[in-house]
């Protein structure tokens, strides 16, 4: 009772997160009340004035640059490490910018369970190579250096992502950061 403090509710800096392409789109239609004045005060209701169309195509074009940044990143990571050039030309195709994408990017801890999908792999297999439903994964993080277990992990995820038959449609980034966050956030 002393104490007056109901709840905490993070929050996020928008126009640090936001892709530009969405935000040039609220612009357009909302004005640049979002940018300047509390999220309370913006008339969201404009943003119902958007089309269908225009919105997906929007989203389409972020999605199109995560991807590209995602192949420029493991390729150069890819080299790197000292893989063979086939394999590293390999990951200038890896992702399908119109496939649905999950994300997983966070600090690789054991109990956070990245890898929960690798327990059924034929069944994981299934949904990576399912050409009329395309499904795929982009993994991002790092494990504490003393967390030999959470190393583990990404090996065998790195290991599973190098399968031909599934290697276009999961992919691991390594040295995630802010930067990292951004790209995945806004793709």
């Amino acid at each position: 009772d002393e104490v007056p403090i109901i709840g905490i509710t993070n929050g996020i800096h928008t126009r640090t997160w936001l892709a530009p392409e969405m935000g040039e789109l609220l612009e357009r239609y909302v004005g640049d009340s979002w940018r300047r004045l509390p999220t309370s005060e913006v008339p969201w209701g404009e943003v119902e004035k958007i089309p269908s169309a225009e919105l997906w195509r929007t989203h389409e074009r972020g999605r199109e640059r995560l991807v590209s940044f995602v192949r420029e990143r493991a390729t150069a990571q890819a080299k790197r490490v000292g893989l063979p050039s086939h394999q590293v030309h390999a990951l200038s195709e890896v992702l399908d910018p119109t496939a649905l994408t999950i994300g997983f990017a966070r600090r690789f801890a054991t109990y956070k369970r990245a890898t929960l999908l690798f327990r059924d792999k034929a069944r994981l297999h299934a949904l990576l190579t399912d050409e009329e439903r395309p499904v795929q994964f982009i993994f991002a993080g790092k494990a504490h250096p003393q967390d030999t277990p959470a190393k583990e992990r990404i090996k065998e995820l790195v290991h599973f992502a190098r399968d031909p038959a599934v290697r276009r449609r999961i992919v691991f980034l390594e040295e995630y950061d802010m930067g990292v966050a951004r790209q995945l956030v806004q793709g």
